[in-house]
């Protein structure tokens, strides 16, 4: 279904385990690598600066895509990826006003409340 992985942040812990679990079901990888991660899926309408994979993923030379937990649930049922662009950049979340991280978030994704 995906060339590459996906990342999630700003998902509450039980929802973020529920997700991760259907992607790892739908054979999608949950990594965040740059070069590697495609999307990093956010719960759209929360504050994206307390977002660290967020604001990390902005140094990224291959920048991911920031898009909604839509956007995943969409693909899901649809058994393809959504566009973004177009008509499919409802999907897409506005990142301009955030600054860049400088400092790697922790490798571990459990941990990391992002």
């Amino acid at each position: 279904m995906l060339n590459g992985a996906i990342a999630f942040s700003l998902l509450p812990d039980n929802d973020k385990f529920v997700f991760e679990g259907l992607a790892e079901l739908y054979g999608i990888q949950n990594k965040f690598k740059d070069g590697v991660t495609k999307f990093v899926v956010c719960v759209a309408g929360h504050s994206l600066d307390k977002s660290q994979k967020v604001r990390y993923s902005l140094n990224f030379r291959h920048r991911p895509a920031i898009v909604s937990l839509d956007w995943f649930i969409d693909s899901l049922e649809a058994c393809q990826l959504m566009p973004i662009e177009g008509e499919g950049s409802k999907y897409v979340i506005d990142t301009s006003s955030l600054q860049a991280q400088t400092n790697q978030p922790s490798s571990s994704s459990h941990t990391l409340r992002s």
